[in-house]
């Protein structure tokens, strides 16, 4: 039985994509149209191509019990030869074959699916009839996808510090493409860069939604970062590929927008909040604690089952529990590697050393004043805030500048005593309100003692 006419009239819907189309004249049975060809997006990785066509005086038992759709592979300058075997009865592994379609009338539709992200394809449609003792195809066509597009929004930075920022990323993709791949930031100190050279790159770890923040770290200060949002996938082979989004720029905060200078003798000028906080908050859960020598920290937790805040110790791991022995850090660690100050702003910050805090008490003026922060509590699944009272110490220096401190946060300085080596009890101070007015107790503290850190930047320091 000979298949009548086979007009192809080509159109693919497709998200955000235009692709071109063009033929070969492969069949008399064929009339080529040059409208363009679009195809639709399925999954990051995966895209369908919906294809229309008319079938002129077509059988209709061959509509019903025979075979019609379409062959399809990466494209080829053979795709004739290979799709032409087809036609003469090899079932050739070379190609695709997608069908049933639809018949509505003598118009056909076929959707293509499982294609892959900027691929060009040769295609054609086909037709067998229901006693497979003729084929017919149409004349060889082309199509390209585009890249997958997650329809990523301006990218935005807030909360930027010394040395970590928080992007805000925003995304227009479904669903159903952000749950097939990977959302995120990378960074670099150099403009125009991709994945294969990014500096820093941060997955986003929440659910998929239109406002996500990634936390970035591990930044320099003074530094400007380039910085871009990226989708990842699999591609149907198993590679990674990546999408992006519009490249922007942020600058982390200068050691001006952190250091106060007191005008101290020694030049050293103190940050003007706790290392974890970057701006003095009265809340005491503002900033983490830290072991001596230590770059774990010990941070607050809120337990809503019970309504108040906990702390997680890690172990610490300087001390060995079978010996009862500590590890020899030196009676100096302010500046080296165990000096958490030092080693998360790098640069001349370091800890600060006891001869520092004595050199500030002597220097400085101190006042005392209540202050409040909110705070809040859970209570039968409800949050309740209220307001806590607090003392604050103002140290003023010959400046007139001055720095602030919370009355009984214990700190940390980078010295130890030498009266036992295999301990080294550190140094440590906090503010009280003694007898004799406003003071400051400078004592020493088990290396196991949690503390904070207030960080000093040091014009004389090497590094």
């Amino acid at each position: 039985m000979k298949i009548s006419k086979l007009l192809p009239f080509i159109a693919l819907a497709m998200f955000a994509a235009f692709l071109s189309s063009c033929g070969d004249k492969d069949s008399d049975a064929v009339i080529e149209v040059p409208d363009p060809i679009t195809a639709g997006q399925i999954t990051p990785s995966s895209f369908s191509a919906k294809v229309t066509g008319t079938f002129i005086d077509i059988n209709k038992a061959d509509i019903a019990l025979g075979k019609h759709g379409v062959l399809y592979c990466p494209k080829t300058d053979k795709a004739a030869q290979i799709f032409q075997s087809w036609k003469n009865g090899n079932d050739t592994p070379d190609c695709s074959i997608s069908g049933k379609g639809t018949f509505a009338g003598d118009s056909y539709t076929c959707t293509v699916s499982g294609l892959c992200p900027e691929t060009e394809y040769s295609y054609c449609l086909f037709l067998q009839n229901m006693d497979n003792t003729a084929r017919d195809i149409s004349a060889v066509g082309t199509f390209t996808t585009t890249a997958f597009n997650p329809g990523f929004e301006a990218l935005k930075f807030e909360n930027i510090h010394f040395i970590d920022a928080e992007a805000i990323v925003s995304a227009t993709m479904s669903t159903i493409d952000a749950a097939g791949c990977t959302i995120g930031v990378m960074l670099s100190q150099t403009s125009g860069f991709d994945a294969s050279n990014a500096q820093l790159i941060f997955d986003y770890t929440g659910n998929f939604g239109r406002r996500m923040v990634v936390k970035a770290t591990g930044v320099k200060p003074d530094s400007t970062y380039y910085c871009r949002p990226f989708a990842r996938y699999k591609t149907i082979s198993g590679a990674d590929a990546y999408a992006y989004g519009q490249e922007g720029s942020f600058s982390t905060m200068t050691t001006s927008q952190l250091a106060v200078d007191l005008g101290l003798p020694s030049g050293i000028m103190w940050a003007k909040c706790d290392l974890g906080d970057y701006k003095f908050s009265v809340s005491p859960y503002a900033a983490p604690y830290f072991y001596w020598g230590s770059m774990q920290e010990i941070v607050a937790v809120f337990n809503e089952d019970e309504g108040y805040r906990e702390y997680v110790y890690p172990e610490y791991e300087h001390y060995d529990k079978a010996t009862d022995t500590y590890a020899d850090l030196g009676t100096e660690i302010s500046g080296t590697q165990y000096d958490v100050a030092h080693q998360r702003l790098g640069g001349k910050w370091r800890l600060p050393t006891l001869a520092d805090v004595e050199e500030l008490i002597d220097n400085t003026k101190q006042t005392a004043r209540n202050t409040t922060y909110r705070d809040y509590i859970i209570s039968g699944g409800e949050r309740y805030d209220y307001d806590v009272e607090t003392y604050v110490h103002d140290l003023t220096g010959p400046s007139k500048n001055s720095i602030s401190f919370r009355r009984y946060e214990d700190y940390w300085c980078g010295t130890a005593s030498t009266d036992d080596p295999s301990y080294s009890y550190p140094y440590g101070f906090y503010f009280s309100n003694g007898s004799g007015g406003n003071t400051i107790w400078l004592g020493r503290y088990g290396r196991q003692s949690s503390c904070k850190v207030r960080p000093v930047w040091d014009p004389n320091m090497t590094i």
